[in-house]
């Protein structure tokens, strides 16, 4: 499937049985096409930061295709994905979410400050 998609399809074993030849999914295949599956990442997508972060606690929680953490007060975000990240940051008790963005491969330190 090319990038970006999503299928619906989470079990992709042979339980099926092979029914009508004249359909056009077989055993263990995925069909190419939009599902429910990809707006209810997109309603996600905006619902949801790619990284919470409480200072005072050191906690980080990444929901994104990103690696996090805390060091002396800065957010360290690194990209192992080929694809340019945007990441949304929820800083507790903070008004505003910035985006981070993230080439990549890269690493980008964000100044949160205590």
């Amino acid at each position: 499937m090319p990038p970006g998609w999503i299928n619906e399809r989470v079990q992709m074993s042979d339980w099926e049985e092979r029914g009508d030849p004249n359909l056009d999914i077989r055993v263990g295949e995925i069909f190419n096409g939009s599902t429910w599956a990809e707006v209810a990442m997109m309603l996600t997508w905006t619902e949801l930061p790619g990284i919470y972060v409480q200072p005072d606690s050191g906690l980080v929680s990444v929901f994104d295709h990103v690696n996090a953490g805390l060091d002396d007060g800065k957010l360290v975000v690194e990209n192992p994905t080929q694809f340019p990240a945007s990441v949304k940051l929820r800083i507790e008790n903070r008004p505003s979410a910035p985006r981070l963005a993230v080439p990549p491969g890269a690493t980008v330190v964000y100044e949160i400050g205590l």
